[in-house]
Order: C-alpha cells, then sequence, then structure tokens
C-alpha cells in the first residue's frame, strides 16, 4: 500500500496521483506540523459528481493541513479548497463558485471506541455529536478518506446559482410583466373574454 512521505510533504504542496493518503502515526509530531497537498482534478470530479452530476471542478483541490498528536489519537485543523462550474437547478444558468472547507478532524485507533484523549490530554466519552472522527486500525491514518467526506458533507445536490434564485419560469414571467407595452396591452373591449379564458385554466 502506498506510504506519504510526511518529511518531504512538510512545508510545501505535493500533487497527490491517486489511491490512499497514508501517514504513520508515529511519525506525525506530538508538537504538531504542517502538510499540504493537491488533489488532482480528476479524482475530485469522481467526488463531487457522486454528490451531482452537475458539480465540475475548474482544478483540483488544494489541502492545507495542520497535524498533531497526543498518544495515538491525531487532530487534524486545516482548509480545503477548490473552484466549482455548475448549471443552476432552477434558472439553468452556469456558474462558478469557490469551495472553501474549514476542517476539524480527529482520528481514534479503533481500540478506543468509547473515549477519547483530547488535545489537552483529558480523556472524555464520545457521543453521537462527534461527527468528525474517523477510527483507525493499524498504525496509519488516510488524509485522503476525510477530504472525501469533508467535500461530500459540504455540498448539496440540485446546486442553485444563489439561494433565493426563482428558477426559469418565474424568471421568464417576471421578464414579460416587465416589458409589455402599450402594444401589448389588452383591449378593454376584451376584457371580459380574457377574464373567462383565465377562469377556465384556473
Amino acid at each position: 500500500m502506498a506510504q506519504f512521505d510526511t518529511a518531504k510533504g512538510i512545508g510545501m504542496a505535493r500533487q497527490h496521483k491517486g489511491g490512499p493518503l497514508r501517514l504513520r502515526v508515529r511519525d506525525i509530531k506530538e508538537t504538531g506540523q504542517a502538510l499540504e497537498f493537491v488533489i488532482a482534478k480528476k479524482e475530485l470530479s469522481e467526488v463531487v459528481k457522486a454528490v451531482d452530476e452537475a458539480y465540475e471542478p475548474t482544478g483540483g483541490l488544494r489541502a492545507t493541513f495542520q497535524l498533531s498528536r497526543v498518544g495515538d489519537n491525531v487532530f487534524v485543523k486545516g482548509n480545503l479548497s477548490a473552484e466549482l462550474s455548475f448549471v443552476c437547478s432552477r434558472c439553468l444558468k452556469k456558474t462558478v463558485r469557490p469551495l472553501d472547507i474549514l476542517l476539524k478532524w480527529t482520528f481514534l485507533p479503533l481500540k478506543g471506541l468509547r473515549y477519547m484523549t483530547n488535545a489537552a490530554g483529558e480523556e472524555t466519552e464520545l457521543t453521537d455529536d462527534d461527527l468528525d472522527v474517523s477510527f483507525y486500525e493499524g498504525e496509519t491514518i488516510d488524509l485522503l478518506d476525510v477530504a472525501r467526506e469533508a467535500v461530500d458533507l459540504d455540498l448539496a445536490p440540485y446546486p442553485t446559482c444563489e439561494q433565493r434564485c426563482t428558477g426559469v419560469w418565474e424568471q421568464a414571467d417576471e421578464e414579460n410583466s416587465n416589458g409589455l407595452d402599450e402594444s401589448n396591452r389588452v383591449d378593454p373591449r376584451w376584457s371580459g373574454l380574457l377574464e373567462l379564458t383565465q377562469k377556465q385554466h384556473s
């Protein structure tokens, strides 16, 4: 299984070429260390399209992590950034939007399912609220799994250009109503017939 060279990875961004992105837990400094890497556009595309086929990354995903360790417990803080393009599911307008995720994650050994030691060295019991926690077996953790899951949780299906987008039909109706001029107005003599027609179709 592929291993990621942590010594060379600190302080510089490296291109991830696919497969697991593993770190040996014992190599992570308890005092903390920085790690940067870039997930290729093709691999990111697989992640975002699993949420909705409309998403298309314009480039890769850049990850900037700060790692620390207390015993066998590993704490990850950082940022994931990329840019996505998509067609709005309501108005069909092509949109480009930045993806910017603040990440806070904890890796715990599988043998310690119930209790964890936090960064302050205090033992706490896990609850259902501890969603940003992963359990690992053996001597390594996989940072790629964390990045993929964080992106998956951040995105929503049926993306829209903006939260208040009214959709293509509502926008067309508004444009038509705003664009009426005297030539498009109904002759008052036909108003009764118009009202009857509207009632039949309502």
